[in-house]
C-alpha cells in the first residue's frame, strides 16, 4: 500500500473522534458524490459500528438524503465486513456461499473441547512434570500448561503461524529457557541424595533441641523441613515440586541455628542446575506446543467437515483471497473509493495486514484513532506497528488531522493531563502535538475542586477498599457534596451516584469495592460473578425446567421455595408440590414443549409471573438485568446450536449453562443513582463527571514468562506486520516463589525481559492516560502510602500531596484544587447505615407490656435433657405439617419421619401431645378459625428498610387475625421470656396492618412448657 493515499487522524481523549469520522464519511458521500458501494468502514465493536452507521443515517436524513442506499456500503465490525466480502466472492475463494459462521462463544467452546481431548491424550506423559512445575491449574498460584496450549493456539491464529512456525517456536522456547538454567555438575540422583541427607541430619539433630525454647522463626523453618522430608521419597517417585525446592532455599531460622540449616539451604539451592528441572521444562513445553499443533489441525478438520468458519477464518481467508486472486483485486479496486478504519490503534497484526491490502485497492484510506489509548496488548494488538507506521509517514499528521480540542474535561483537568503526559509520552518518542490538549469547556463558578486526593491507609487492600467506599458514601450523603455540570442539560447540580465512576486494576477489587458500597447503602453498577446462583435466575430456570417437564418435582420445589408459597403442609397432605406458579406452568399447552429455549423461557416467565414478583424484591433493577442476561444466554445458545447444526432444546440450554467456563457473571444495571465500578480497560471510550482512580499502588510483574509473541524484526515493518513473528513459551516453574530465584534473576538480564519491561511500561502509561482523561468535572486520586504506578507517570505528585496538612476526621473540607483530603480507615466520618433487610427474629425494641399466660398442659417430660435448638426445630416442623384431622397412625408416622432428622431427644408422643393441646386451644379461643402456617412476610418500613420473615401460625377468625410464634424455650419465667419476642411480633403486626388486616392479638406458644403467652398490643 502506498502511504501517499493514507490519511492518519489522531484524536485525543474527548476530542470528537467519532464525529470526525462521521463527517468524513458524509463528505465522501455528499461532497465527493461517491456511491455508498464505494465505502468500506470498520470499527472493532458492534456498538461502535452501530453508532457510526446511526450518525451517518441521521446526518443524511437531516440533509434530506434519506433515500441514499446506505445498505450498499460496507459499514460494520471487521468480521461483519469480512463476512460480506467472502460471501460475495465465495466462488473465487473456493467456499460455499452458505457457509455458517461460528459465533465467538461457539468457536471458543468447540476449540476448548478439542484442546481438552487432545491434552488428555498427553496428560499421562506430562502429568508428573506438570505437577513438579506447579502447572496443573489446581491452585491460585499454579499455572496450567493446558491453558497455555490454548493461548498458543490463539496467538498462532492471530499471527498467521502454521505448523512449521510453531515447531520452530517450540525449539526456540526450549533453547532460550534452558539457557537460563544452571549447568549441571551432578546427576539428578546425586542432587536428590544431597538434599535428603542434609534434611535427615538436621532433623536428627533437632530431636535433641528444646523446641519450646527456640524462637518462632526456627520452629517454622524446622516445620517446613519436616514437611518437605515427608513428601520427598524418590524411591517411591514422590518428589518435591520445584516451588518446594525454592522455598527451602529461603529458610530463615534464628541466628543460633543458621549453621544447622545451612546444609539444607545449600543442597536445595542446587535446584537451578537440577537435570530433572531441565527435563520437566522440556516435557511441558513439548506438551503445550504439541497439543496446540494437533488442536489447530483438529479444529480445521472439524470446521471443514461441518462447513463452518469462525471470525479469525474470515480475516485469514479474505487476506489469502486478496493476496492470490487478481480478479478479486481488480473488482474491489474498481469499486472501492475510501477505506475508513476506526480505532486503528486496536488492530491486531493480522487485521493491520488486511487493512493494508484493502487500502492498496482503495483510492484513499482514512484511519482514525489515538495511539495514546492503545491498551489492549493482552488481546494481541501491537502498538509498535502503528508507531512504526506513523514514523514511516514522516512524523505527526498535518495539523488539521490532529484532533486536540478536548470537549470533555474542565480546563484544570486538561492542564493536568498535559502536564503529566506530554513528558511521559515524550519518553516514548511521541511528539508533543500528538499529546497536548486544548480545553473547550468553560469553567463554571459553582465548580468543585477539579483535582482531589484521598489518602488511604497502608493496610490490607480490603481495608483500602472499605475506606474508599466509605468516603464515596460520605460524599453522596453530604448536602455540600461536589457540584457538577449535567452532561445532558448543562445545568449545575449536586453530584449523584450515577455521576461517579471508580476505576480499578482487577476484577477482585471491583467486587470488594462494590460490596463495601452496597453495605453502606450505595447503589452500585458493576459486573459481578454468580449470575446462575442469584434467586431470580434459579427461579427462572426452575420455571423453564418445569415447563419443559411436568415431572420435574425438584423444579416445582424450587419454585415453591423461591416464591414464598406455603407449600409444605399441602405437599405432606397430597404428596405433591403445587401452587399457582407451578399450576400455571403445568397448564401450558403441549406444543410449548417444542419451543426453542428463548421462546420457552419467555413463556415460562410469563406463565409463572416471575417478572412482577422479582420487581417486588430488593434490587429489582439488577434482578431484571440478570433476567435479560439469561435471555441473552438463551439466544447465544440457540446461535451456537444453529452454527453447529444441533437441536436447541430447553433441557440442553440448562445443561449448557452448567458447563460454561467461566460461569456467566451478572451484568451492569445502570441507574442515575448507581456508582459505576469497573476496570480502566472497560472505561475506555466512556466518561463521567467524577472519576476516582483507584489502585494507584498496583503494578504487575513484567511478563517475561508464559506465552508471548515475539518478532525477529528489529524495527517493525508496518507494510508487512506478520514478518518475523514467533511464539515464545517460557513456563514459570516455581509457582509463587518469585524473589531470590536464579531463573528470575537470569531472565531479568535478557533482551527478551528488557523488551517486555519496556512494552509494559509504555502500556502502563497509556492506561494511566485513559484513566485521567475519563473525568469531566472532578478527578480523585486514591493515594496509598506507596504508589509505584502513580509515580511512573506522575513522579513526585504523591510526595507533594504528603506535604498538605489535612486531618483524617475532616474528609469533606477541601474546596481548592491544591487541597487534598486525608482519608483513614477505620477512623473518620464514615456513616453507618442500617442493614437494608431486617430479620424479625433479630429485631430489637421495647420489651415492656402486659403478658397473660394460658396453661395448655404439663411440661413435656422427655424434652428436659434435649438440645434446645434440636427440640425447637423438631417441634416447629411437626406443627407446620401436622393435620389433626388425619388418623393418629398417619400423624405418628409423620412425627417419626420428621424426628428422624434431628437428635432432639423427643418422643413421637411428645410431638403429637404438643400439637393436640395447641389445636384444642385454637379451637376453643377463636370463632371459626382458619389456621395458616408459615405465612411469608415482606414489608417496607418507613425508614426504607425491608422486613423479610415467616409467621409460624396465623389464625384468621371472625374478628381479624392473631399472630402466634412457636418458641422452644424450656426454662422458667415464661412471661419474661415472652417479652423478649415482642419486637419480632411487633414487626409482623406492623406488616399485616400495612396490608389492611385487623390484628387482634399476638402470642408466643411454648410447646415444651405447655403454655401460650398472650402479649398486649
Amino acid at each position: 500500500m502506498s502511504l501517499d493515499t493514507l490519511t492518519i487522524v489522531t484524536a485525543g481523549a474527548g476530542a470528537g473522534k467519532t464525529y470526525r469520522l462521521t463527517q468524513d464519511i458524509i463528505r465522501t458521500l455528499c461532497d465527493e458524490a461517491v456511491p455508498p458501494a464505494g465505502l468500506l468502514a470498520t470499527s472493532f465493536t458492534k456498538k461502535a459500528a452501530g453508532e457510526i452507521l446511526l450518525r451517518v443515517q441521521s446526518e443524511l436524513a437531516a440533509r434530506g438524503m434519506s433515500d441514499v442506499p446506505l445498505h450498499d456500503a460496507l459499514i460494520g465490525t471487521v468480521n461483519s465486513v469480512c463476512g460480506r466480502l467472502l460471501t460475495e466472492f465465495a466462488f473465487e475463494a473456493g467456499l460455499s456461499p452458505d457457509l455458517t459462521v461460528l459465533e465467538a462463544s461457539a468457536a471458543e467452546q468447540t476449540l476448548a473441547a478439542l484442546l481438552a481431548n487432545i491434552a488428555a491424550a498427553r496428560e499421562a506423559a506430562a502429568r508428573d512434570a506438570a505437577y513438579r512445575l506447579t502447572l496443573t491449574g489446581e491452585s491460585r498460584w499454579s499455572g496450567d500448561w493446558q491453558k497455555s496450549a490454548g493461548h498458543i493456539v490463539a496467538a498462532a491464529r492471530a499471527n498467521g503461524l502454521d505448523k512449521s512456525a510453531l515447531e520452530a517456536s517450540q525449539q526456540r522456547s526450549q533453547d532460550g529457557l534452558l539457557a537460563l538454567l544452571g549447568t549441571a555438575t551432578l546427576s539428578a540422583d546425586e542432587i536428590d541424595e544431597a538434599l535428603l541427607k542434609a534434611m535427615d541430619r538436621l532433623l536428627k539433630a533437632a530431636d535433641k533441641w528444646n523446641l519450646e525454647a527456640e524462637p518462632a522463626n526456627t520452629q517454622n523453618a524446622l516445620a517446613a523441613v519436616r514437611e518437605a522430608r515427608a513428601n520427598f521419597v524418590p524411591q517411591d517417585n514422590r518428589l518435591l515440586t520445584w516451588a518446594d525446592w525454592a522455598r527451602l532455599t529461603k529458610l530463615g531460622p534464628g541466628a543460633k541455628r543458621r549453621e544447622d540449616f545451612a546444609p539444607v539451604i545449600a543442597a536445595a539451592a542446587m535446584h537451578h542446575a537440577h537435570p530433572r528441572l531441565r527435563a520437566d521444562l522440556e516435557t511441558v513445553i513439548d506438551a503445550a506446543f504439541g497439543t496446540a499443533i494437533k488442536a489447530l489441525d483438529a479444529y480445521a478438520a472439524h470446521k471443514r467437515e461441518a462447513g463452518l468458519i469462525d471470525f479469525t477464518d474470515q480475516e485469514t481467508l479474505l487476506l489469502h483471497l486478496l493476496d492470490t486472486n487478481q480478479a478479486v483485486r481488480s473488482e474491489l479496486s474498481a469499486r472501492l473509493h475510501t477505506l475508513f478504519v476506526d480505532e486503528f490503534q486496536d488492530t491486531s497484526p493480522l487485521q493491520l495486514t488486511l487493512f493494508l491490502r484493502l487500502g492498496a485497492l482503495a483510492q484513499k484510506s482514512v484511519w482514525v484513532g489515538d495511539p495514546k489509548q492503545a491498551i489492549f496488548g493482552f488481546r494481541g494488538t501491537d502498538p509498535a506497528l502503528m508507531e512504526a507506521l506513523l514514523s514511516q509517514m514522516g512524523g505527526p499528521p498535518e495539523p488539521e488531522n490532529i484532533l486536540s480540542t478536548s470537549r470533555r474535561s474542565l480546563s484544570a483537568l486538561v492542564e493536568l493531563a498535559n502536564k503529566l503526559f506530554v513528558p511521559a509520552f515524550a519518553e516514548q518518542g511521541m511528539a508533543e502535538e500528538l499529546v497536548v490538549l486544548t480545553p473547550h469547556r468553560k469553567d463554571y463558578a459553582q465548580a468543585s475542586a477539579p483535582l482531589q486526593g484521598w489518602r488511604l491507609t497502608n493496610g490490607r487492600k480490603e481495608d483500602r477498599a472499605a475506606a474508599l467506599a466509605g468516603q464515596v458514601a460520605a460524599l453522596l450523603a453530604d448536602p455540600e457534596r461536589p457540584r457538577i455540570e449535567d452532561p445532558q442539560t448543562g445545568a449545575i447540580r449536586p453530584a449523584r451516584g450515577g455521576d461517579i465512576a471508580i476505576l480499578c486494576r482487577d476484577n477482585d477489587t471491583i467486587a470488594t469495592i462494590a460490596a463495601e458500597l452496597g453495605a453502606r447503602g450505595v447503589e452500585v453498577t458493576a459486573q459481578r460473578d454468580g449470575l446462575l446462583t442469584t434467586p431470580e435466575i434459579r427461579l427462572a430456570l426452575a420455571c423453564l425446567r418445569r415447563l419443559a417437564d411436568a415431572r420435574d418435582t425438584l423444579a416445582a420445589a424450587e419454585i415453591a421455595h423461591l416464591t414464598g408459597q406455603d407449600w409444605l403442609t399441602e405437599a405432606v397432605r397430597t404428596q405433591a408440590i403445587t401452587g399457582p406458579n407451578v399450576t400455571a406452568l403445568d397448564d401450558a399447552p403441549d406444543e410449548t414443549g417444542g419451543l426453542p429455549p428463548l421462546a420457552a423461557l419467555d413463556e415460562a416467565l410469563a406463565r409463572a409471573e416471575v417478572l412482577p414478583l422479582i420487581t417486588r424484591w430488593p434490587g429489582a433493577r439488577q434482578r431484571l438485568a440478570n433476567i435479560e442476561a439469561l435471555r441473552d444466554q438463551a439466544q447465544a445458545y440457540e446461535d451456537q446450536c444453529r452454527s453447529l447444526r444441533q437441536a436447541a432444546t430447553p433441557g440442553g440450554f440448562v445443561a449448557a449453562l452448567r458447563e460454561l467456563d467461566p460461569a456467566p457473571g451478572q451484568p451492569e444495571a445502570a441507574s442515575e443513582h448507581a456508582v459505576t465500578v469497573l476496570t480502566y480497560h472497560r472505561a475506555k471510550g466512556l466518561e463521567w463527571p467524577l472519576v476516582v482512580m483507584a489502585q494507584l499502588e498496583k503494578v504487575f510483574e513484567t511478563r517475561a514468562f508464559g506465552v508471548n509473541v515475539e518478532s525477529d524484526v528489529a524495527k517493525p515493518d508496518p507494510q508487512d506486520p506478520l514478518a518475523g513473528r514467533w511464539i515464545r513459551y517460557w513456563p514459570w516453574p516455581y509457582a509463587s516463589q518469585r524473589k531470590d530465584v536464579p531463573l528470575a534473576d537470569n531472565a531479568a538480564q535478557t533482551a527478551v525481559f528488557r523488551a517486555a519491561e519496556a512494552r509494559q511500561k509504555r502500556e502502563e502509561t497509556r492506561l494511566a492516560y485513559v484513566g485521567v482523561t475519563r473525568a469531566r468535572d472532578m478527578l480523585v486520586l486514591a493515594i496509598a502510602k506507596n504508589n509505584p504506578w502513580l509515580e511512573s507517570f506522575a513522579p513526585g505528585l504523591a510526595s507533594k500531596v504528603e506535604t498538605i496538612e489535612v486531618t483524617a476526621t475532616d474528609p469533606d473540607s477541601p474546596t481548592l484544587a491544591a487541597t487534598f483530603t486525608r482519608l483513614a480507615w477505620p477512623k473518620g466520618a464514615t456513616p453507618i447505615f442500617p442493614a437494608l433487610r431486617v430479620t424479625p427474629s433479630a429485631a430489637e425494641g421495647d420489651v415492656q407490656g402486659e403478658v397473660t399466660l394460658i396453661r395448655l398442659g404439663e411440661r413435656l417430660a422427655n424434652a428436659g435433657g434435649a438440645a434446645r435448638d434440636e427440640v425447637g426445630e423438631a417441634l416447629h416442623r411437626f406443627l407446620a405439617a401436622d393435620d389433626p384431622s388425619q388418623p393418629m397412625a398417619t400423624r405418628e408416622a409423620l412425627a417419626k419421619r420428621l424426628l428422624g432428622g434431628w437428635e432432639s431427644g423427643l418422643a413421637v408422643g411428645d410431638c403429637v401431645t404438643a400439637a393436640d393441646r395447641f389445636w384444642a386451644h385454637v379451637a376453643a379461643s377463636y370463632t371459626a378459625p382458619e389456621i395458616i402456617r408459615e405465612w411469608p412476610v415482606q414489608h417496607r418500613l418507613p425508614d426504607g428498610r425491608e422486613v423479610h420473615g415467616r409467621i409460624d401460625c396465623l389464625i384468621r377468625h371472625e374478628g381479624g387475625v392473631t399472630i402466634i410464634d412457636h418458641k422452644s424455650f424450656p426454662g422458667a419465667n415464661a412471661a419474661t421470656k415472652a417479652q423478649t419476642y415482642r419486637p419480632q411480633l411487633e414487626l409482623y403486626r406492623e406488616a399485616l396492618l400495612g396490608k389492611g388486616l385487623n390484628v387482634t392479638g399476638v402470642a408466643v406458644h411454648f410447646p415444651v412448657l405447655g403454655l401460650v403467652a398472650q402479649l398486649n398490643v
